[in-house]
């Protein structure tokens, strides 16, 4: 069951004469009627259509048909701190989507390493087999693709700026190259577009 309160703000303008009908008149033809029961001369209130219209009516706006347009222009930033083994970006990528990264900021993979960019150290550090990706220096910022059955692609490296063509569905994921995470700190600030 509902409840309902119907209001209407009412006029104190000229005063009401009975007829000889037994109906209210106003002395002032201009003035609205206040009671919301009897008809009205306007005709009924507009209703909201049930169904979608490509019309510029205000309750329907005309909305895109191709629904992968809302996620094909896309743009956020994350932030990927020093000892991130795996950080889920929160972006659905599909096959054949393209895709941009850039990203500023240093960390510290540790106090042999020290602080590095995103393209990670390289010298004695680069090629370490206990790495995720060993043919990249130690802090190197990595990705990878997840799907829905949590099957992971393989890693691939980021670097500094990226742009590459997703070969498979799930989601993005960052992680810094690195086989101790324990003494790192700062972070990466990583924008990436969609399109």
């Amino acid at each position: 069951a509902f409840t309902a309160q119907v209001r209407r703000e009412r006029a104190f303008g000229p005063r009401r004469t009975e007829t000889a009908s037994g109906r209210d008149r106003r002395r002032d033809e201009d003035e609205d009627d206040d009671s919301i029961f009897e008809s009205s001369q306007t005709g009924p209130a507009r209703t909201r259509s049930r169904t979608s219209s490509p019309t510029n009516d205000q309750y329907n706006p005309p909305r895109d048909r191709d629904p992968g347009n809302e996620r094909r222009q896309r743009e956020l930033s994350v932030k990927v701190p020093g000892n991130s083994q795996g950080l889920d970006t929160g972006l659905e990528l599909r096959t054949g989507d393209q895709v941009t990264l850039s990203a500023e900021g240093s960390i510290v993979a540790g106090q042999r390493v020290g602080s590095v960019n995103a393209n990670g150290r390289q010298g004695s550090f680069f090629g370490n087999p206990r790495y995720p990706f060993p043919q990249a220096g130690a802090g190197a910022l990595l990705g990878f693709i997840r799907d829905t059955a949590g099957r992971q692609s393989q890693i691939f490296l980021v670097g500094t700026q990226l742009t590459f063509t997703a070969q498979a569905e799930g989601k993005l994921f960052l992680l810094v190259n690195d086989d101790n995470y324990g003494d790192n700190s700062g972070e990466f600030i990583v924008r990436i577009k969609l399109n």
